[in-house]
């Protein structure tokens, strides 16, 4: 198994483990009283999806031989990861106000290391794609 493939695994294992942190890892905060959802929990379940689309590209990362493929990928995963850690800010979704709201204390911190490791490991895993890997 190559370095880039083994980068690869452990950038799909991050995605999942991004995909599952809103829920049970450093869950968001629970519904309110009458049933709404806050703003948090819409912010988790952006980051489901970024946690997903990430997973999948570490997954096709993986089997990836072709050097301009595995660029875009790369590109691709580190995008996907500069949005996660925007997602928990007021750049974008935001979590609640009160600073000591379940979603400030655990989730946005789990998702800012959590993005900074998939936005490092897509740095390398594009530095290590400018040639071409024997695939077999």
């Amino acid at each position: 198994m190559k370095k880039e493939q083994i980068i690869a695994i452990v950038i799909c294992i991050l995605g999942i483990v991004l995909f599952f942190t809103p829920s049970f890892i450093a869950p968001t905060c629970a519904p309110m009283e009458d049933g709404k959802f806050m703003k948090c929990h819409w912010m988790g379940e952006a980051i489901k999806a970024m946690g997903g689309i990430i997973a999948v590209l570490g997954l096709i990362s993986i089997f990836a031989c072709n050097a301009g493929v595995r660029m875009g990928l790369a590109i691709g995963i580190i995008l996907s990861g500069i949005a996660s850690v925007l997602m928990p800010t007021k750049l974008l979704i935001g979590v609640c106000k009160s600073p000591t709201m379940r979603c400030v204390s655990t989730t946005r911190p789990a998702i800012f290391v959590i993005g900074a490791i998939i936005i490092i490991l897509g740095i390398v895993q594009l530095l290590f794609s400018k040639k071409e890997i024997k695939c077999s």
